[in-house]
């Protein structure tokens, strides 16, 4: 393990970073959109690349670590780490100009450190350190309140409902009757921060990679809700979080919302 900076002093400049590198994107021109791997549902721009490139001068001078993100190639995340999305939401950004974020992550190894996500269309940046507590815009956030399944709201897109129900046989379909809604916000870090606030109960992703869920994880962790992977591990004694491929994850407001869930729709498996 790895001697540990100061997280409060260091939480607090990173989200000073983050914010202000989040205000002059909105003067920064989109010069260019590609495809990753041909995949027009899987965009990259030149400002991807510009924020990544600022955060990573910036938090290297804040506290010097390996930076684990998504716009290059990277090692197997060893040590202290920032683990970064330097627009998560892509789409998003080209195409609505909301519902997008900066999200940055320290770990040390598979220890979550601290987290920090920015909202930069709406202002609001939420953060939290391991043990510390999560915030919202500086205030503390309390443990959302526990609600029934019908009681609760689902954030899953159409493209994780197709890519699930290609692996399980427990008619996962018939999870939109179970609940009080779905919703799909196409950004994986505000959509566990929805679940950290309270306006969302569930998340269901089938391809999260660790800058999606590294930063969000450490804020909901703290509020008592949990990120539970659906299938089992096809790498034995990696770290399913950060093994690097894409993980088909649950993100829940508490342990039992969550072994609801699995019990319903992901037992007995199939892997395809």
């Amino acid at each position: 393990m790895s001697t540990h900076p100061d997280l409060p002093a260091l939480v607090r400049d990173v989200a000073a970073c983050v914010r202000d590198i989040g205000c002059q994107l909105w003067g920064w021109e989109i010069e260019s959109v590609d495809y990753k791997g041909n995949d027009p549902q899987d965009l990259v721009s030149n400002l991807d690349r510009r924020v990544q490139a600022a955060l990573a001068t910036r938090l290297q001078a804040l506290c010097p670590a390996g930076f684990y993100a998504e716009e290059k190639d990277n090692r197997p995340i060893e040590g202290l780490t920032w683990i970064v999305d330097p627009i998560d939401g892509t789409t998003n950004f080209v195409s609505r100009k909301r519902d997008f974020a900066i999200s940055v992550a320290l770990y040390d190894g598979s220890e979550p450190l601290l987290g920090v996500v920015f909202d930069v269309e709406r202002g609001d940046l939420y953060s939290a350190i391991k043990g510390g507590g999560a915030y919202l815009n500086g205030l503390a956030l309390d443990r959302p309140v526990d609600r029934p399944l019908p009681a609760c709201i689902l954030e899953m897109s159409i493209g994780t409902l197709r890519n699930l129900m290609r692996r399980t046989d427990a008619g996962l379909l018939n999870i939109s009757r179970e609940v009080r809604a779905t919703r799909a916000m196409g950004c994986g870090s505000l959509a566990i921060c929805q679940i950290a606030t309270g306006r969302t109960q569930l998340y269901l992703s089938s391809r999260l990679r660790p800058w999606d869920h590294a930063a969000a994880r450490v804020i909901l962790e703290e509020l008592g809700g949990v990120l539970v992977p659906l299938f089992p591990s096809a790498q034995p004694g990696v770290d399913p979080f950060l093994s690097g491929a894409p993980l088909p994850l649950l993100c829940a407001a508490s342990q039992a919302l969550a072994d609801d869930i699995i019990h319903r729709y992901f037992s007995p498996v199939k892997d395809n």
